[in-house]
């Protein structure tokens, strides 16, 4: 009988080693994926910096046709006198010598 304990008792540990292995290897599975994901340079941080990114980016594209819109009108306040013109009659409400401005109030309704 003590044959059969000692066979039985050796099934035992080879069954525990090979849950322990089974542990290990899904421990350290586990660790190299979070390494991964969450490491300095991690692919959460590598897709958080592309999206910001793209952001930044439709953000210059903006900024760069307001950039050309300011210039166009730079460019129309220094030559261009009919420009002027209209933006001191629109904005500052200016009028030529001798003209007179009349005003004229819609109906609410």
């Amino acid at each position: 009988m003590k044959n059969k304990d000692k066979t039985t008792f050796t099934k035992i540990l080879a069954a525990a080693n090979k849950k322990s292995g089974s542990i290990f290897l899904f421990l350290f599975v586990l660790a190299i994926i979070t390494v991964f994901l969450f490491a300095d340079r991690g692919t959460l941080l590598l897709y958080k910096s592309n999206s910001n990114k793209e952001q930044l980016e439709g953000e210059i594209k903006q900024l760069e046709k307001k950039r050309d819109r300011l210039l166009i009108e730079k460019d129309q306040l220094e030559n261009d006198p009919k420009y002027i013109e209209k933006i001191a009659r629109e904005k500052y409400q200016m009028k030529k010598k001798d003209e007179k401005v009349y005003q004229v109030e819609m109906d609410k309704d």
